[in-house]
């Protein structure tokens, strides 16, 4: 399911998504059409998507989402496994111990996101578990294969 794009015709610097999970809709996403900074459109797009497989991940979850075979609970998961390392691994990994899940998402779903061609090569040399996790759930571009460790 892809979400629906709404281009408001005007400048702008901030988007948003919203996914009411019902039968008959997919979410949505409202980006200006115009950004205020060059190049900034690229990162508030990738910003925004991320955003959005979270909030709809979580929607689908349900109430026990950290126990759900979701995208939200793999992750939290992985978090939760890596919490009694060092800071500075951590930091390696991508992750910032004082920052919550989603904030966390948006940096490491830019990473898989800009290496998306090359099979999220840049996700995987962070944090090999965490890719596994996207590539379960969000996937690789079609001819794409699964990066592994041998």
């Amino acid at each position: 399911m892809s979400p629906t794009f709404l281009l408001p015709p005007c400048r702008g610097q901030m988007a948003f998504s919203f996914c009411e999970r019902r039968w008959d809709d997919n979410g949505r996403l409202v980006v200006p059409l115009i950004s205020l900074r060059q190049g900034s459109l690229p990162d508030l797009l990738i910003h925004t998507l991320a955003d959005f497989r979270w909030d709809c991940s979580r929607e689908e979850a349900g109430m026990d989402w950290i126990t759900a075979d979701a995208l939200c609970a793999g992750y939290a998961a992985v978090r939760w496994a890596v919490r009694k390392l060092p800071e500075k691994t951590q930091k390696m990994m991508g992750i910032d111990p004082k920052l919550k899940d989603k904030p966390n998402w948006r940096s490491h779903y830019r990473l898989f996101v800009m290496s998306a061609k090359d099979a999220g090569r840049l996700l995987f040399n962070k944090c090999d578990d965490l890719y596994k996790i996207v590539v379960k759930y969000v996937g690789l571009p079609p001819g794409v294969e699964v990066l592994r460790r041998d």
